[in-house]
Order: structure tokens, then sequence, then C-alpha cells
């Protein structure tokens, strides 16, 4: 990555939902994606729309969160790691966080299944690692068949209003 690329990325700081079109939404292997920019999707913190259209989002502050809740198989989280340096947390239904260690280059994160609550598996994935560290993106969620279902998070924390 050059310098003047993380500059930008480091200068820019968005707190959005943003919406795909469904026909965005299946990939040519017949599994089902999810993008980045896709409502059901809840952010928080400073991202980068990243190259493809914004449908990448990069990711270099410590505690930017994913929140989203799936019922079904598990889904893949698909990301992209500068190093084998960035670190996540994730939860699951508020249990305690488990530490993920990327590897440089593509991850696919397996998501847990089986029986959920009726509202489903609501995940959390907070970056913990600053951005010299190490930038990663996060290109989406791979379904692993049409009968897993992602829905909007429960409302999160409340943000300030200065």
């Amino acid at each position: 990555m050059k310098f003047p690329e993380l500059i930008v990325l480091l200068s820019t700081c968005v707190i959005a939902t943003f919406a795909a079109s469904p026909s965005e939404s299946v990939i040519e292997d017949k599994s089902r994606f999810i993008p980045a920019i896709d409502a059901r999707l809840d952010w928080m913190g400073c991202t980068k729309e990243t190259h493809e259209g914004g449908r990448v989002f990069g990711l270099g502050y410590p505690g930017i969160t994913l929140r989203f809740r799936y019922v079904g198989l598990s889904p893949t989280l698909k990301l992209n790691a500068a190093s084998a340096d960035c670190f996540f947390n994730l939860s699951v239904n508020d249990w305690p966080s488990a530490v993920l260690r990327l590897e440089a280059g593509e991850n696919m994160i397996d998501l847990p299944a089986g029986s959920a609550p009726a509202e489903g598996w609501e995940v959390k994935l907070v970056r913990r690692t600053e951005a010299w560290q190490g930038l990663v993106t996060f290109e989406g969620l791979v379904l692993p068949d049409s009968e897993t279902e992602v829905i909007a998070p429960s409302p999160g924390p409340n943000r300030r209003n200065w």
C-alpha cells in the first residue's frame, strides 16, 4: 500500500449504512454473497469505501464495529489482511468475545451454526489493532444456501449528539 492511500484511509470517517440492489447479492458460483455496503450490515466507526465501486470497506482504526444477525446455516466472513498482525474480537449473541488473528492475505471465517434463538444469531466483529499494524478490507458475507437469511441487528448503542 502506498503512503497516500493510507492517509486517505485514515482521514476518511464514515458512520453510515449503505444499500445494494438484490441483483448484486448473487455471485457466479451460485452461493449468495452479501457485499459490505448491504443495508442489513450495521457499521459503526471510520471506514473507507475502496475499489469495486465502494462495495469493499477498508478497516483501519480500532473500534470499527460490524453488526448483523442471521438465521440458518452459518455464513462466512470474507476479509483481506495486509499483515498477520490484524486482530478482531468476534462475539455472538453477547457471549464472551473470541480473539481472531487474521493471516496475511484472504481470510474466510465461518460463523456458528445450529440451533439458534428465535431471533437468530447476532454477530459483532470489532477491530482491535491500529492501521500501522496492517489494513484490512471487508468484502462481505458468503451465504452457504438459499435458506440462510441475513437480517438487520437489534438496535445498537446510542450515539452521542454533539
